[in-house]
């Protein structure tokens, strides 16, 4: 078990954690801030919560799941899929059937 431990670990740091930003991977200006084009650094989150979102009749449009983030360079990942891919992914929770459509 210390092992798996170790080796998840081991692929987390290498794999999910956002490296230093620079001009040439992901630094961008955008209305005249430098920001990273992926977002990073993420805003610490102490409770994961769902945010609905209406249209202007108050109609349900959609459903974000917004985990709980306890560390601002680490991509949303899903063990399993990180241990077998031993790669780069990017994780979101499907909330809505248009998201499964495209």
């Amino acid at each position: 078990m210390q092992s798996f431990l170790t080796d998840f670990i081991d692929c987390v740091n290498a794999f999910q954690r956002h490296p230093q930003c620079t001009q040439k991977y992901c630094k961008r200006v955008r209305k005249g801030k430098v920001i990273c084009r992926f977002g990073f650094p993420i805003k610490l989150k102490n409770i994961s919560k769902f945010e609905c979102l209406y249209d202007d009749d108050e109609n349900l449009i959609d459903v974000k799941f917004l985990p709980a983030i306890n560390d601002r360079w680490m991509n949303k990942h899903i063990p399993e899929h990180l241990l077998t891919w031993r790669a780069n992914t990017d994780a979101s929770m499907i909330t809505s059937a248009v998201a499964i459509l495209f």
